[in-house]
């Protein structure tokens, strides 16, 4: 299976450029969703800076 770039997508057939925009669509809002339940759930830590060396 090659890799598609979104700037070849205007370039593909509607059927294969919808499917991708869709599946594209999904990913993000579960990225999103899963997001917010961390952020909700306070499961969420920003990275803490280490200790400096001197």
């Amino acid at each position: 299976m090659r890799k598609e770039y979104p700037a070849n997508l205007e370039r593909m057939k509607p059927p294969r450029r919808l499917t991708l925009l869709a599946t594209l669509c999904h990913v993000r809002q579960t990225e999103i969703n899963d997001l917010f339940a961390m952020l909700r759930d306070g499961t969420f830590y920003e990275p803490q800076p280490s200790a400096s060396v001197t």
